[in-house]
C-alpha cells in the first residue's frame, strides 16, 4: 500500500500543489536541455561514435529508462523538496544522504555555470548579427539576474517560462528537421542504419557525452511540496523526460548526420549545424529562429538548474546541515 509523505506550507513554507504535470515536466525538460544538443553539441558525439551516435543516444535512452524505474518506487511514495537526498536518507542513512545531497547540489550549480557560460556564448553570437558586441561579463550577469528573479519570484513564473521556452524551441528544431529530411527526399541513411564503420569502443566513448546530455531528468522529484498529485505527476515527469528527450535526441541526430553527408560538409567542425543546414536548404531564417531557440534552452536550462539546487539546499537546511535561516522559504 502506498503512503503519500506529502509537504504543506504549514511544514515547508513552499506553495502546495500549485504546478500541473506539464509544468512539474518541463522541470526535468528545463535540466536536460534537449535543443543544446542538435543545435550546437552534436558534433562532439559524432566525433566519437560515428555512424553509431544513434545507437549511443538509444542505449543511453535504455538505461535511463530502468534507472527512471528505479527512482520512481521512491517518487511514487515520498514527496519532498529534497529528490535523490531524501530518498536517500531514507533508504541508506544521513551518512549517505549529506554526500548524496552535497552531490546534487554542487552538480546543479556547475552545470548551470556552465550552460550560462553557453548562454553568454550564444547571445553573444546572436546579438553581434546586429552590430552589437556586449562584454562576456555583461551578458553573464544579465542572464543570471533574469533566471535568479524568475526563481526568487515564483515557481510557477519559472516553471511556465522553462515549459514555453523549451517548448518552442523543441517545435522550431522538429520543423527545421522535418525540412531538412524532406530535401534528401526522405531517404533511409544505410551507414546508419547498419553501423557501418561502427565499434563497440565508439559507441562506449560517445555515450559518455549521451549520459550527460540526459542530466537532470531526475530534477522533477525536488518538487514534491508544489506538484499537483506530486506521487503520480512526478513520476511521470521522470520517466517521460527521459523518454521524450531520447527520442528527439535520436530523430535529430538522425537527420543531421544524414544531411551533413548530402552536402559533403562535416558535422564535427561545424559550431551550428542546424544553422550551417538551414542555409544549404534555404531556410536561413528558420535557422537564425533555432539559434534564438538554443539561447531560450539554455536559459531555461540555467533557471532548471537554480529551482532543484536550491530545495535540496533549502531541505539540509531544515534537517541542521546549514544555518536555520537557509531553511526558511520566502513567501
Amino acid at each position: 500500500m502506498k503512503q503519500e509523505v506529502q509537504s504543506h506550507r504549514s511544514v515547508h513554507g513552499l506553495k502546495p500543489n500549485c504546478l500541473d504535470f506539464g509544468e512539474v515536466l518541463a522541470q526535468s525538460f528545463a535540466v536536460i536541455a534537449p535543443t543544446t544538443i542538435p543545435a550546437s553539441n552534436i558534433g562532439l558525439i559524432v566525433a566519437l561514435s560515428g555512424n553509431g551516435t544513434c545507437l549511443s543516444f538509444f542505449i543511453g535512452l535504455f538505461g535511463l529508462v530502468f534507472v527512471s524505474i528505479n527512482i520512481n518506487q521512491f517518487a511514487s511514495r515520498s514527496a519532498s523538496p529534497g529528490s535523490l537526498y531524501s530518498y536517500i536518507v531514507k533508504g541508506l542513512g544521513p551518512t549517505a544522504g549529506v554526500i548524496c545531497g552535497w552531490s546534487l547540489v554542487l552538480a546543479y550549480l556547475f552545470t548551470g555555470m556552465a550552460v550560462l557560460c553557453g548562454f553568454a556564448n550564444f547571445s553573444g553570437t546572436l546579438i553581434g548579427h546586429l552590430g552589437i558586441h556586449p562584454s562576456s561579463i555583461t551578458l553573464l550577469a544579465i542572464g543570471a539576474s533574469i533566471a535568479w528573479y524568475a526563481a526568487y519570484k515564483d515557481i510557477q513564473l519559472s516553471a511556465i517560462a522553462m515549459l514555453w521556452l523549451e517548448g518552442a524551441s523543441i517545435v522550431a528544431i522538429a520543423i527545421l528537421c522535418l525540412i531538412i529530411w524532406a530535401s534528401c527526399g526522405f531517404a533511409l541513411d544505410l551507414p546508419q542504419l547498419t553501423l557501418q564503420g561502427v565499434t563497440p569502443g565508439s559507441v562506449a566513448t560517445g555515450l559518455v557525452l549521451v549520459m550527460f546530455a540526459f542530466s537532470g531528468f531526475e530534477s522533477a522529484t525536488s518538487l514534491g511540496d508544489e506538484a499537483k498529485k506530486p506521487l503520480k505527476t512526478i513520476p511521470k515527469a521522470v520517466i517521460g523526460s527521459a523518454i521524450l528527450a531520447g527520442l528527439f535526441f535520436i530523430s535529430t541526430t538522425y537527420i543531421e548526420v544524414l544531411g551533413f553527408k548530402a552536402t559533403g560538409a562535416d558535422i564535427t567542425h561545424t559550431e551550428e549545424p542546424l544553422g550551417f543546414l538551414s542555409q544549404q536548404v534555404g531556410m536561413a531564417w528558420l535557422g537564425e529562429l533555432v539559434g534564438f531557440g538554443a539561447l531560450f534552452s539554455f536559459f531555461a536550462c540555467i533557471l532548471g538548474t537554480i529551482n532543484p539546487a536550491a530545495r535540496v539546499f533549502f531541505l539540509m537546511a531544515r534537517h541542521g546541515l546549514f544555518h536555520s535561516k537557509l531553511g526558511a522559504a520566502h513567501l
